[in-house]
């Protein structure tokens, strides 16, 4: 069989096997929030059939997923996809072709007649073959190098068994390149499938796309990069229902549908249909096109240079971003890069490219350590991809965006010449809005590996260290999360995918990637259409809450590093990627920290499940004890993680009652009166370490990073010397997942959202706005912060002399007739604490029931251990409004759950 240049595409998956609780993408918003989280989860070789099992459970969610969005009934699918320049015949061939005899006598199909109900598979196959052979020698017969693809039935009886893939399926028909032989359907993988063929009896419509999501979802996964994916289903006859055809487009916003075509009452539009399927050029039908094959491997020209490519990731499921990553090498200088393509939703208001760039205006200087070494990405180039589209004139063809616009223009809310998104139904009555998404890439700079191809503990360290605020460097040189803050940007998805180590002068360094979900603290309403973002074992706890008590901020951000350092520490066992072999230990990775955060042994665990998980591990005692888990490799770093996790969530907001925060805000209120009268720089600084014993959200940004420095210094004055481990550059396997060994456990990144149905639309949406008062806690859960003097802005005006960002507390509300989300009026007047929030909480559900918003008043007496919320899963009522349940209006970037995972 021929090969393409999708073929050589053919590498590992970044997890099929591991995904048991986990989803990809992004859910519509109808009944639920989700979060657009990756899990690392274990998996055992030795249980297949449970294996398989997941994978099934996974799959029927995802497919779930995209349907949500499916749009039907679209009677300009088949001439919008397959006009007669893509589909190389016209109206007056078609018609010719109809005429012949070779297909059609009598007014009926000759291999379909319409006395037959329903087709066998093979007749199918044979029906569109029979297409394809007819077409060819009565129009393209002097044209050698076109030639029609061919439809097989091969595989309706066997699966296609696939190892690597993990995939085993039964697809009715499928298209391939050209013909195969069919006695040997083991040399065919999904990698190979070009487009999906399903035929069902009458009535079973439903049972056609359910089958056809899942196939597309295979095909997604063996091809990255395959921009969209075609698929026919016949229906044979049912009642006073003829047989007939419905065509399907799976792209990265879902579904899109034809309408039912007749089979026998449409001709010319079935014969439109099958002839594009057959003859349109790959590009026409879902491949990249920039993506070249030559004779030593992959090609992709951008930014006026021509890299040698190979994948290294790409994003699991059909619905969402559809990250792939590629490693580039230049073929001016040899110098290697990142080309990242995703598909961003066309109301995003801050893109990565944008949030990068402005990163990078502040110049190199302070985006380095002071001998060089970059912790944020630098751009080389970017571009929105394009694709070919037929102009005007006859011969004429265009550039335009690639956008899922194009094959749901009929639905497309319009700004002037720009998509904004579309309606799923032209019923005003049940119709959704589904995000609209344009294919971005990205090539950047470094070149990094993961974190677990660290060669040292001390290269761990620094790496952490580079990421918090960098090792041994002068105060004027800030590094990722505080280069992210003081320019007034959070990542919002620090996870362990997302930092990497590359060399500088030798050295592996650390690089923070991936800003996707990275958002202004000063931003917004968005229009975007997407949900929360995280990676849930890395997610900070206070963001798995159904109504967080802060928006995303920095030590959110810094709380997530704490995650990966567990997660590094106890799921390794040593350096240059050594999985630890929890089988020949006593401690099970089932009670593990890690396993907990990641929900692993649980069956279908909500974000309520895993919020409590998380926080029965991370409080008090119990956290110090985290690192007695690690691999005893990690033994001279246990104290360094202790001291971080004690920095971070010592005397978190979540561990304390109403009285113990009320005295934390005095005694705040206290130092901050007495730092400012100080007599000394040694006093101030005394006065300035006590911030430490306050919650994280009371401290300055300014004291909390340079005690996370101090920290990452002593760790790395405390390590015993090692040998670096050898590191070899060229060594291709270092950028895959390919780290498995015979005993150790199988881990895998991947999302999960279907855990995370208890969320539900409509919950109140932190802001952080500088300049406009001060930071205030959420009082859905009882806490009480006193922010009506002090603000953060005054905070470091006191200990560093800048200004900090400062923020109120907003709420969403939704207008169906309006075209975006318009902000409500804050929960408490300018100057007015929200400190005195009342939760009153009953019933067996402890249903909340009343939040009343008043002047500061003493707060109620509570025992210091009694808890602000004794339930671990309560159901909120706010009297704010909520978003409606039966429409997808316009949501805030604080919402989005756009997926993430770069390489």
């Amino acid at each position: 069989m021929a090969t393409s240049s999708h073929d050589a595409l053919h590498t590992p998956p970044d997890l099929y096997g591991a995904i048991s609780k986990a989803i990809s993408n992004e859910t519509p918003p109808s009944n639920r929030i989700n979060s657009q989280v990756r899990l690392e989860i274990e998996t055992d070789g030795k249980k297949a059939p449970a294996d398989k099992k997941k994978r099934e459970q996974v799959h029927s969610k995802l497919r779930s997923d995209s349907t949500q969005t499916a749009m039907r009934g679209l009677f300009s699918l088949v001439d919008s996809v397959f006009p007669d320049a893509i589909a190389k015949i016209n109206n007056q061939q078609i018609e010719q072709a109809l005429q012949a005899g070779a297909l059609r006598q009598n007014g009926d199909w000759i291999l379909w007649p319409a006395g037959e109900v329903n087709i066998s598979e093979q007749s199918a196959a044979q029906f569109v073959n029979r297409i394809g052979e007819v077409v060819k020698e009565n129009f393209f017969a002097h044209l050698t190098d076109v030639k029609p693809r061919f439809c097989t039935a091969m595989f309706h009886q066997k699966r296609v068994e696939d190892d690597e893939w993990k995939t085993s399926y039964k697809p009715d028909e499928v298209m391939l390149e050209g013909p195969v032989d069919e006695e040997q359907p083991h040399l065919v993988r999904w990698r190979h499938f070009q487009v999906i063929l399903e035929s069902k009896r009458g009535g079973m419509l439903a049972e056609g796309i359910d089958y056809c999501t899942r196939f597309a979802l295979s095909v997604f996964d063996a091809q990255p990069g395959r921009r969209f994916v075609p698929a026919v289903i016949f229906v044979g006859a049912n009642g006073n229902v003829k047989p007939y055809v419905t065509f399907l487009i799976f792209d990265r916003s879902g579904i899109v549908m034809s309408e039912n075509i007749s089979l026998h009452g449409n001709p010319r539009k079935i014969l439109r249909l099958f002839v594009g399927l057959l003859f349109a050029d790959e590009e026409h039908i879902g491949f990249e096109p920039t993506l070249k094959k030559e004779v030593d491997g992959l090609y992709i020209t951008t930014g006026g240079v021509k890299y040698k490519v190979r994948c290294i990731y790409h994003e699991y499921g059909i619905k969402g971003r559809g990250t792939v990553c590629y490693r580039g090498t230049s073929q001016k200088d040899q110098s290697k890069v990142v080309i990242k393509d995703s598909w961003v939703d066309v109301c995003r208001k801050e893109t990565e490219v944008e949030i990068l760039n402005k990163l990078n205006e502040k110049g190199e200087k302070e985006l380095c350590t002071e001998d060089g070494a970059r912790v944020i990405p630098q751009i080389v180039s970017h571009e929105v991809l394009k694709s070919r589209r037929p102009g005007a004139a006859p011969g004429e063809w265009i550039s335009v965006d690639a956008t899922t616009a194009e094959f749901r223009r009929e639905l497309v809310v319009w700004d002037s010449v720009e998509p904004k998104w579309a309606w799923t139904s032209f019923d005003e009555t049940t119709r959704k809005r589904c995000e609209i998404r344009r294919l971005c890439r990205i090539v950047m700079k470094p070149f990094g590996k993961k974190l677990h191809a660290f060669t040292s503990k001390r290269v761990l360290v620094r790496a952490f260290g580079d990421i918090v605020y960098g090792t041994l460097l002068t105060r004027t040189c800030p590094l990722a999360v505080e280069i992210l803050r003081r320019n007034g940007f959070v990542h919002r998805d620090i996870s362990f995918r997302n930092i990497l180590l590359y060399k500088h002068e030798g050295i592996p360094r650390g690089l923070l990637i991936d800003y996707d979900y990275a958002v202004s603290v000063d931003r917004s309403i968005s229009e975007a259409i997407a949900e929360r973002t995280g990676t849930l074992p890395f997610m900070a706890y206070d963001r798995m809450n159904k109504i967080p008590d802060f928006p995303h901020s920095y030590f959110h951000d810094l709380e997530s590093i704490f995650y990966v350092i567990c997660w590094t520490c106890t799921r390794y066992s040593g350096p240059r990627s050594q999985k630890r072999d929890f089988d020949s230990e006593t401690l099970r990775y089932s009670d593990t920290a890690i396993a907990k955060w990641n929900g692993d042994g649980r069956i279908n665990p909500t974000l309520d499940d895993l919020a409590s998980a998380k926080l029965s591990t991370i409080t008090g005692r119990v956290r110090d004890k985290i690192p007695n888990q690690f691999s005893s490799y990690f033994d001279d770093i246990k104290g360094f993680a202790r001291s971080y996790g004690a920095l971070i969530l010592k005397n978190a907001i979540f561990s304390l009652d109403e009285m113990a925060l009320e005295e934390c805000e005095e005694k705040r209120n206290d130092l901050v009166n007495r730092i400012a009268g100080a007599a000394s720089s040694d006093e101030k600084k005394s006065l300035k370490g006590k911030y430490n014993t306050l919650p994280i959200h009371l401290r300055p940004p300014s004291v909390v990073i340079d005690s996370l420095r101090a920290v990452v210094e002593e760790a790395l004055s405390n390590i015993v010397e090692e040998v670096d481990s050898p590191d070899n550059d060229d060594n291709d396997d270092d950028d895959n997942d390919n780290d498995e060994s015979a005993n150790a456990a199988d881990f895998r990144a991947m999302r999960a959202r279907d855990c995370l149905s208890s969320i539900v639309p409509g919950v109140q949406v932190d802001y952080l706005h500088r300049g406009s008062g001060s930071m205030k806690a959420s009082k859905s859960r009882g806490c009480r912060v006193d922010t009506s003097n002090t603000s953060f802005a005054h905070l470091e005006s006191m200990t560093r002399g800048s200004s900090g960002p400062s923020g109120k507390r907003k709420s969403i509300e939704e207008s169906e007739d309006s075209r975006s989300s318009k902000r409500s009026k804050s929960l408490a007047t300018p100057g007015t604490s929200t400190s005195g929030a009342i939760i009153k909480l009953e019933g067996p559900e402890q249903r909340l029931s009343r939040v009343q918003m008043m002047k500061p008043k003493p707060a109620p007496k509570m025992t210091p251990t009694s808890p602000r919320i004794v339930d671990s899963k309560p159901t909120f009522k706010t009297p704010y409004p909520r978003r409606s349940q039966t429409s997808i209006t316009e949501l805030p970037e604080e919402d989005h759950l756009d997926y993430n995972d770069t390489t």
